[in-house]
């Protein structure tokens, strides 16, 4: 919950919330999490969980602070925005056979899960096993709420030539890079992540000029959610 949601829609969806958790013994535990600039807002949204019978948790369970770039101006001024470095990085992509492109074919589902694995193998990571053929109709049916953007082999159509991936969700005002993955079995040497990333901000800036007036991007680590720790990175 963040500035993102209408206090309107965060004193319904906390009451349905509520009265779900109440109807369904099998739930033991529900954990919300408060994000946004706006000090007010989040103390607005502290104040609905509180009225709702939450209580705050003696010790958090999810990062504090993390890295959020201003999308503001033309796509030529937010690429001078960035350092040097990695604006080469970014460039790379063009030089090597890649191209990024949203995600969207169910037989990618398989190997989208396989670039996971890989991923979080390399840090002993627990593995998500997120809905991917849903995500994907949902990118389809929402392209403005969800997009999830591949690194892929230029020109190749089967999964297999899918080397990388970020899933993007837009909270209203912002836009997370959720989780990700890629593989290190290539001959490639471009950065894989770079192009993501860059596609993604140019995905929220565009939704800036569209939806409202204050987008801004947002960086984060999937290891809270899997391992239950702050990313020490």
């Amino acid at each position: 919950l963040g500035s993102g949601v209408a206090p309107s829609a965060v004193r319904a969806g906390l009451r349905a919330l509520r009265d779900f958790v109440a109807a369904e013994p099998r739930i033991l535990r529900v954990h919300v999490e408060l994000f946004g600039r706006d000090g007010d807002a989040r103390s607005r949204a502290a104040r609905e969980l509180q009225e709702a019978g939450f209580r705050q948790a003696r010790e958090p369970r999810a990062y504090s602070t993390t890295i959020a770039i201003e999308l503001q101006g033309d796509e030529q001024a937010l690429l001078e925005s960035l350092h040097r470095t990695a604006r080469r990085k970014i460039r790379a992509l063009e030089r090597d056979p890649l191209q990024v492109r949203p995600v969207t074919d169910p037989a990618c589902a398989a190997r989208l899960q396989e670039l996971v694995v890989e991923t979080m193998a390399r840090t002993g990571g627990s593995v998500p096993r997120p809905a991917w053929e849903r995500l994907m109709a949902l990118g389809v049916e929402q392209p403005s709420l969800l997009r999830i953007l591949g690194t892929f082999s230029h020109d190749a159509e089967e999964p297999d030539s899918l080397l990388a991936f970020a899933v993007m969700l837009r909270h209203g005002d912002h836009v997370e890079y959720s989780w990700s993955g890629s593989t290190r079995r290539t001959e490639v040497r471009a950065p894989l992540a770079y192009g993501l990333i860059w596609r993604a901000m140019l995905w929220a800036h565009d939704a800036d000029v569209v939806y409202c007036t204050d987008v801004w991007f947002m960086l984060t680590s999937n290891l809270h959610r899997t391992l239950g720790l702050c990313d020490p990175i």
